[in-house]
């Protein structure tokens, strides 16, 4: 048996408590021997108002890279039936056939320095494609970005795609 204290194995731990109203959730990441503080993400949501899809968050990241952003999320539920072909105002399914679509919205303030950005991001998911496609920006003094994306999932598969062009060059993330 050999082991090697001095191999950096990652170590991720996540926490989620998900209430009617309201959702926690810590996840860190750190190396068992690394000198630094591990990098920890503690997001707090909460619904703002009852009735309606509209929840308040709270994101804080500690560690080598600290930032918090404060964002308001609301989400528009698009739900088709068997009508909507005669229903004139909703064309949009006698177009294209979708029963569910959700247009998910983001926006608020983000401190990744002693600095503000502005964020603004929308999602729009198709259920029947089990698609999600992005389309996020963010504007501050540091520079802006801009980020578009897509991702399919089923129960076992998910693969997804992002570009980010900023400041600091254009990124193509796989998920």
């Amino acid at each position: 048996m050999n082991v090697n204290f001095s191999a950096h194995y990652v170590t991720t731990c996540e926490v989620a408590h998900h209430g009617p109203d309201h959702a926690l959730i810590v996840k860190t990441v750190f190396l068992p021997l690394a000198r630094h503080i591990p990098q920890t993400h503690i997001s707090f949501t909460r619904r703002l108002f009852r009735g309606r899809l509209e929840n308040g968050r709270l994101n804080l990241n500690i560690g080598p890279t600290p930032s918090i952003a404060f964002l308001y999320n609301t989400q528009t539920i698009i739900a088709g039936n068997e009508q909507g072909a005669e229903d004139p105002s909703n064309s949009m399914f006698s177009l294209h056939g979708f029963k569910t679509v959700v247009l998910e919205s983001n926006m608020g303030i983000m401190f990744e320095t002693i600095l503000p950005a502005l964020y603004t991001e929308s999602t729009l998911f198709i259920a029947e494609l089990s698609t999600r496609l992005k389309f996020a920006l963010q504007l501050g003094f540091t520079g802006s970005s801009l980020t578009l994306g897509g991702q399919w999932s089923n129960q076992s598969t998910e693969l997804g795609s992002e570009v980010t062009v900023g400041g600091h060059g254009l990124v193509w993330t796989l998920k």
